[in-house]
């Protein structure tokens, strides 16, 4: 059975949730109750089923889900039940969450700690001191024993980047978790919803009632249940519990605030939106650092850009031009190699495969894309290049005339990486027993070395490709514009003087000198 069948786990609609909780599951059209999950006999009324919301939780609260023009509702504290509560809307219908009030928890007291833990992040002079101060902040907040800022890198994998450990927990700094341990419908998830929290690892799932109704969508409950791969694969860590706070840069899944325990324990409401909100600090953090580098890079790579156009003001070659500044084009983009091709012409600078290899590759490279096309790892995209990934692991190159096959191509060399997995990441997440899923059970640290990588480009260094093209395009047509005026002069010239020499005048001072 394909291990790909894990990123097809219908996750969303688990049946059940957590028993940390309960669920209303309440009709939009009437707000009538009709099903739900969890202790709803002990903590409600035992004759729930087919009441109206307001019999339940107020008529002021009810109204309040029921008229709501988002698809979420903050209800708060419910003082009469003792629980608070949130509704999520799905398809046609509300769910309503309730849990054991947080009221034990001051929310002054949680956004002033908030806020101050803010203010210690934003001084954070760099990405990997702004991690650490992250982990040490989640561990105050949450009181868990290891707290981890989990990067994704390549292939979706996962690498451990900074950690708090407050308990001798087994680290996992500057390891790395296969892509496979977070099936895409999980990641999507993560980035929908922002904390998820498992406060034991052993709990009885809740079951929907009625059966007819467990096929509801619960992305959006927090007490959503979970995978029973997921929750072997935390049994295998000898974790009992865990949270994990989603970083989003930007739309996209950064990485994980990832929180666990050696004994069970959960977040209130209270903590979770204080999670929620300092997460999102934390992201906005990373965001502006990489803003901040991504300027700094065009900052530089225009002012390469301004250099490279005067470096060609005295040439009237093109061909010329372009050899003559290849030593500035490859400094340019920090490569280590740089072929010019124009033709039958060639001009290779620094670290570069063969003459035949660069033509031949220069003609996959033009056919593969007409605008910038870059790789950090060559070999997987074009098989011959395997031939010498030493020499070239990474390339961008440019097509400035698909006619003429004029091309520039940048090479960075391979980059040998050892990489520390935590448990081997070629064996999966997840194995078979019988008819059973079951995830990887080893976590022991696991180095490879990895090959056939270069130093990826940069979204600076793409987007300076993009606008060399456009200013080396200009400079092409510039010199051709110069060449047709002097040709076009030549031509007036000549046929000047084969008028005068067939009127018998004699020869213009000026065209003796021609």
């Amino acid at each position: 059975m394909d291990l790909t069948d894990c990123d097809l786990e219908p996750i969303h609609i688990p049946g059940a949730i957590q028993p940390f909780g309960l669920m209303l599951i309440v009709a939009r059209d009437t707000g009538e109750v009709i099903g739900g999950a969890g202790s709803i006999e002990r903590s409600v009324r035992a004759d729930w089923l087919h009441r109206p919301l307001q019999q339940l939780i107020g008529a002021a609260m009810a109204d309040k889900v029921l008229s709501c023009p988002d698809d979420r509702c903050e209800l708060g504290h419910l003082r009469e039940m003792g629980m608070d509560a949130v509704a999520f809307l799905s398809g046609e219908h509300w769910l309503v969450q309730l849990e054991p009030s947080s009221e034990a928890t001051p929310a002054l007291q949680v956004l002033g700690w908030t806020d101050q833990a803010s203010r210690f992040l934003e001084k954070a002079p760099d990405l990997g001191q702004l991690c650490e101060r992250a982990a040490r902040s989640f561990s105050e907040l949450t009181g868990y024993d290891r707290v981890m800022i989990y990067r994704f890198v390549d292939d979706d994998a996962g690498e451990v980047i900074a950690e708090w450990n407050i308990t001798g927990m087994p680290g996992f700094r500057n390891h790395r978790f296969p892509g496979s341990d977070i099936p895409k419908q999980a990641r999507a998830l993560y980035v929908r919803n922002k904390v998820r929290v498992i406060p034991d690892v052993h709990y009885e799932p809740q079951v929907i009632r009625p059966g007819t109704l467990q096929n509801i969508d619960l992305s959006d409950v927090e007490t959503r249940s979970v995978s029973p791969v997921h929750i072997q694969y935390l049994k295998n860590m000898g974790v009992s519990a865990s949270a994990s706070m989603s970083i989003v840069c930007n739309g996209n899944l950064w990485g994980l605030v990832a929180c666990h325990n050696n004994t069970p324990r959960g977040l209130n409401m209270t903590q979770r939106r204080a999670a929620q909100l300092l997460a999102a600090d934390f992201s906005r953090q990373i965001a502006a650092m990489a803003d901040a580098e991504h300027y700094r890079q065009s900052i530089h790579l225009r002012a390469e850009e301004d250099g490279l156009l005067a470096c060609f003001a005295d040439e009237g070659d093109f061909f010329k031009g372009l050899s003559t500044c290849a030593g500035m084009i490859r400094r340019m983009f920090a490569a280590d190699g740089l072929a010019i091709i124009d033709g039958e012409r060639l001009h290779s600078e620094g670290v570069c495969p063969s003459g035949e290899d660069l033509r031949e590759l220069a003609e996959w490279a033009r056919l593969k894309s007409a605008t910038p096309y870059h790789t950090s790892e060559l070999g997987r995209v074009f098989a011959p290049a395997t031939g010498y990934s030493s020499l070239a692991c990474g390339l961008l190159s440019v097509t400035l005339s698909m006619q003429s096959r004029t091309s520039l191509i940048w090479f960075r060399a391979e980059e040998l990486q050892t990489v520390e997995w935590a448990g081997n990441p070629h064996g999966g997440k997840a194995s078979f027993a019988g008819e059973v899923l079951t995830p990887r059970s080893s976590f022991e640290a696991w180095s490879e070395i990895v090959r056939g990588r270069s130093r990826p480009w940069s979204v600076a260094e793409t987007e300076a490709a993009h606008r060399l093209v456009a200013k080396l395009y200009d400079i092409r047509q510039h010199l051709r514009l110069i060449e047709t005026a002097t040709e076009l002069r030549s031509v007036v010239a000549d046929r000047d003087r084969l008028l005068e020499n067939a009127a018998g005048l004699p020869p213009r001072p000026d065209a003796e000198k021609g």
